[in-house]
């Protein structure tokens, strides 16, 4: 691009000295007296010139290369250096794409509805819920303990417990930890039983169900 830039500015005034150049006085004039009345001589370090007096024509003619050379260079600019995002939320961004965005085209997380991001993809920015790692009750689905309330709510159980449902009453549990991303359906079999939660699997990995082969850590989607 910088030698584009280059070349245009060389036809600039290129374009520039031939208007000057025009008219019976080109031929390198010594002083004043040769140069057409209305002309202004310019001495230059080989050469001199006699310059037209600026007319409306010449006026518009050099605004106009002006505004296409400046036109040129934002679009470039945009093109080759486009803009990034600029995080100001808590979080940081997925490492894949979740799910559908809850907003596409966005310079900065200001232009997300609450708590999401603005992230670069392969399509480009787009608003998503950011990373964040949940600590979560234990689903209790299918399960009954005892119909006591031990807790209402997380400030009663000691630290890093949390004020659960047993299923019955609320009991201070261990949490269990909730990655960020959707589990990929699973056809066949991936191996034994590697993980109870999220917690156990490494890096960005989640627990998921394997048809026939119990929880295993996979890559979400």
């Amino acid at each position: 691009m910088c030698s584009f830039y280059r070349r245009l500015l060389s036809h600039l005034k290129e374009f520039s000295v031939t208007q000057q150049a025009q008219g019976p006085c080109a031929l390198t004039p010594s002083r004043k007296t040769d140069c057409k009345r209305g002309y202004l001589l310019k001495l230059e370090l080989r050469r001199s010139l006699c310059l037209p007096p600026m007319n409306m024509a010449t006026h518009w003619s050099s605004m106009g290369a002006l505004f296409f050379l400046l036109s040129v260079i934002g679009y470039s600019s945009a093109l080759f250096y486009p803009k990034t995002a600029v995080n100001l939320k808590p979080g940081r961004c997925p490492r894949h794409l979740y799910g559908f965005p809850s907003r596409f085209h966005c310079n900065c997380d200001e232009d997300c509805i609450d708590d999401h991001k603005c992230c670069e993809y392969s399509c480009g920015l787009v608003c998503v819920p950011p990373a964040i790692v949940r600590l979560e009750c234990p689903d209790t689905h299918g399960s009954v303990g005892a119909c006591v309330d031990e807790c209402v709510c997380d400030n009663d159980c000691d630290s890093g417990k949390k004020c659960c449902s047993n299923g019955c009453g609320h009991v201070c549990t261990t949490p269990i930890t909730v990655k960020p991303g959707f589990c990929t359906p699973s056809i066949n079999c991936l191996g034994a039983t590697s993980c109870t939660e999220d917690g156990n699997c490494d890096g960005d990995k989640k627990c998921c169900h394997s048809l026939g082969c119990g929880m295993v850590c996979k890559e979400p989607y």
